[in-house]
C-alpha cells in the first residue's frame, strides 16, 4: 500500500504510472484540496482537472479532509466511485470555552499572511463600513507572515484607505495565547479565497465568535447564513462590509443565538486524534 498526498503534478503523474504498471500496489489518495482548484490558467486547470479525475478513479481509497472536497471528488470521478471516497475530518479537539470576556466591536482574523487568505478584502471591507461604526471597530490579525511582500502590500492598502488605526498586526501566537484572542473576539472575520476544512474557523466558532466569511469552498458547509454566522458574496468586499454592519445592527438576542449556533456547529465537527485514527483504520480495512 502506498499513501499519497495529492499535491504536485510530478508526484501525481509518477503515482499514475505506478498504478498502471504495478496493479498489485494499492495506493491511497489523501486530498486536502484538489490541485485543479488552485489553477487560474484555463488550459492548465483543464489538464489538472483531468489528472485529478484519473487519480481518484485509479486510487484504491481516496480520503478527503473536508466535506466540500468529498463532494467535488465524487462529482469528478462519478457516482460509481463514491464508495471509495470518504471524509475524515481532522478538526480541532481543543474546544475553547466562551468565558464572557468578549469585547464589543472586537474582530479577529487567524491565518497565514498570504494572498489566498484574502486579507486585502478584509482591509477594503473595513474602509467601506459606515463611518460611525468603523470608528469603533478593531481587527486583530494573528498568523505567520508567509509572504512578506503581500504583508507590505496590505499595510500600504490600509494606509491608503485610512484604516491603519483599526488594525492590530500580532504575528504568530502559541495556542494558549491564541485561545485568549478567540475568547475576547466577538466576530471572526475570515475572507479566505479557498479552504478545505479551516481549523481556525472551527476554533473560533467553538469560542462563540460569530464568523463572517465569503460563500466559497468549505464556508457554506460550515456557516448557515443568519443561523451561526454570516456569508458575503464571494470576493465582494462591499458585501463583506454590509455583513459586518448587519451583525452589529442585530439585537442582543440575535447575536447570542448566533454565538450559540457557532458553538454547536464546532462541537459537531470536533474530533480527537484517536477518533481520527480510528476512522482512517476502519476505512482502510473495509472491503469495497
Amino acid at each position: 500500500m502506498v499513501i499519497f498526498d495529492e499535491s504536485m503534478h510530478q508526484r501525481m503523474l509518477l503515482t499514475l504510472l505506478v498504478s498502471m504498471f504495478s496493479p498489485s500496489i494499492r495506493f491511497v489518495l489523501m486530498m486536502h484540496q484538489l490541485a485543479f482548484t488552485r489553477r487560474s490558467n484555463s488550459v492548465h486547470k483543464a489538464i489538472t482537472r483531468y489528472i485529478d479525475t484519473l487519480m481518484i478513479r485509479r486510487s484504491w481509497r481516496s480520503i478527503s479532509a473536508g466535506l466540500q472536497i468529498t463532494d467535488l471528488a465524487t462529482e469528478l470521478a462519478g457516482s460509481a466511485y463514491k464508495s471509495k471516497i470518504k471524509t475524515v475530518l481532522a478538526t480541532p479537539q481543543n474546544a475553547i470555552a466562551d468565558d464572557g470576556t468578549k469585547a464589543p466591536f472586537r474582530l479577529l482574523f487567524v491565518g497565514s499572511i498570504t494572498h489566498t487568505k484574502g486579507i486585502h478584502y478584509l482591509i477594503e471591507a473595513l474602509s467601506r463600513v459606515e463611518p460611525a461604526l468603523r470608528s469603533k471597530l478593531r481587527v486583530t490579525l494573528v498568523g505567520n507572515v508567509d509572504n512578506p511582500a503581500y504583508e507590505a502590500e496590505c499595510i500600504r492598502l490600509a494606509e491608503s484607505t485610512g484604516v491603519t488605526a483599526n488594525i492590530e498586526w500580532i504575528g504568530y501566537l502559541p495556542f494558549q495565547e491564541l485561545s485568549e484572542q478567540y475568547k475576547q473576539a466577538t466576530v471572526f472575520l475570515f475572507p479566505s479565497i479557498s479552504e478545505c476544512m479551516p481549523m481556525a474557523l472551527l476554533e473560533a466558532m467553538s469560542a462563540g465568535c460569530v464568523p463572517i466569511a465569503f460563500d466559497n469552498t468549505a464556508m457554506p458547509y460550515l456557516i448557515q447564513h443568519g443561523e451561526n454566522g454570516l456569508l458575503a458574496t464571494n470576493l465582494d468586499a462591499a458585501d463583506l462590509a454590509r455583513q459586518i454592519e448587519a451583525f452589529y445592527h442585530l439585537d442582543h438576542d440575535r447575536r447570542t443565538a448566533m454565538r450559540e449556533g457557532a458553538r454547536q456547529t464546532a462541537a459537531r465537527y470536533s474530533r480527537t486524534w484517536d477518533e481520527v485514527s480510528e476512522q482512517y483504520r476502519q476505512f482502510l480495512i473495509a472491503e469495497t
